[in-house]
């Protein structure tokens, strides 16, 4: 009997389902909930490493990535500044140089960080040079 009586003790300290919230709880509670929720937000921006929100996605390349010929004209292929793990990036998400899917290409991809000076660009989510031409399992249309 002395354990019991020792937890309805302990039990008339704690609070009732009712009882109103004092400052300190509020404030400690509202803090877990703002922690939890941007914890949660935040892995609903990062999929595939998505790109800042002030990069131009829509700006066209230097080379007119609507004509099929300029494409293989182009050689974005080289892979020799990439380490093992980049690689496999790009083998895992089935990267090619000319497009299997003539109105999905790198140019018009989510994903798409066109590079002035240069007919190649880069990519959010891959690292290297990329075809304008070209395309992954990853590609996403831009945002209107």
């Amino acid at each position: 009997m002395g354990k019991s009586r020792q937890y309805m003790q302990a039990r008339k300290g704690a609070r009732k389902p009712d009882a109103q919230l004092n400052r300190r709880d509020f404030i400690r509670r509202a803090a877990l909930l703002g922690a939890a929720s941007g914890l949660a937000l935040s892995g609903c921006t990062t999929a595939y490493g998505a790109s800042n929100a002030t990069e131009d996605v829509t700006t066209e390349p230097t080379v007119d990535a609507s004509a099929p010929g300029d494409a293989g004209a182009l050689d974005c292929s080289d892979t020799s500044g990439l380490n093992a793990a980049e690689i496999s990036t790009r083998e895992q998400l089935k990267y090619v140089e000319q497009t299997p899917k003539p109105a999905q290409d790198c140019a018009n991809c989510l994903h798409w960080k066109p590079v002035s000076g240069e007919g190649c660009g880069g990519c959010a989510i891959m690292a290297g040079k990329f075809n304008p031409r070209g395309w992954c399992i990853a590609w996403v249309a831009t945002r209107s």
